[in-house]
């Protein structure tokens, strides 16, 4: 059995004024029919580095929800987690799968800038994906048309936005659309999760 990190979105209850950690329950059948189980990793760095000193942690996703602080993000503690993680699968050679705002802590952490774009929230979207069209969805207002050192493209949307990265060293990779959300599960995301995380 292969366990994955999985980080959570940070939500402030309007009541009770609470910082909740969350996710899509949907992430649950998507890895378990990836043959991968989920480790819960909360907005909360130490409690992460102890997860990652004592836990059998295969590989990380990053998850979707939340801009970035430096983009109008309301979550310091979630820029950290993902700062720290994306650093730490680069220096212990492990995979890092960025969803959405994962991929986008991605570019943020190789010093590509971000900005705000139209037209990318909707439930179908055709990208171009290694040449050919794929059919995904698309939920995020920040982004980039340009994709430089040591970051590579290789999926962008008709009008150039890029939608999905490689590292052209590490095993660090990230898509813009949400493959949890797809139903049922697309067979192409189940095969490239895995692809991702078999090494």
């Amino acid at each position: 059995m292969k366990f994955i990190g999985l980080t959570m979105r940070a939500d402030k209850h309007p009541v009770y004024l609470e910082i909740r950690d969350g996710i899509d329950q949907a992430w649950f059948g998507l890895l378990a029919a990836c043959g991968f189980t989920p480790i819960l990793l909360p907005n909360n760095l130490h409690t992460v580095q102890c997860y990652l000193n004592t836990l059998p942690i295969s590989g990380i996703i990053l998850s979707g929800g939340n801009s970035p602080v430096k983009y109008g993000g309301d979550s310091m503690a979630r820029d950290e987690v993902d700062e720290y993680l994306i650093h730490w699968a680069e220096q212990n050679r492990q995979p890092l799968l960025g969803v959405c705002r994962g991929m986008q802590s991605i570019q943020l952490a190789y010093a590509h800038d971000l900005a705000p774009i139209s037209g990318h929230v909707m439930p179908k979207q055709n990208v171009v994906v290694n040449g050919s069209v794929s059919e995904v969805n698309s939920y995020h207002t920040l982004a980039t048309k340009q994709c430089v050192h040591p970051l590579e493209s290789w999926a962008h949307s008709e009008d150039g936005v890029i939608k999905a990265i490689s590292h052209v060293q590490h095993k660090i990779h990230g898509i813009m659309w949400h493959p949890e959300r797809i139903l049922p599960y697309r067979a192409w995301d189940i095969n490239f999760i895995q692809k991702v995380f078999s090494a």
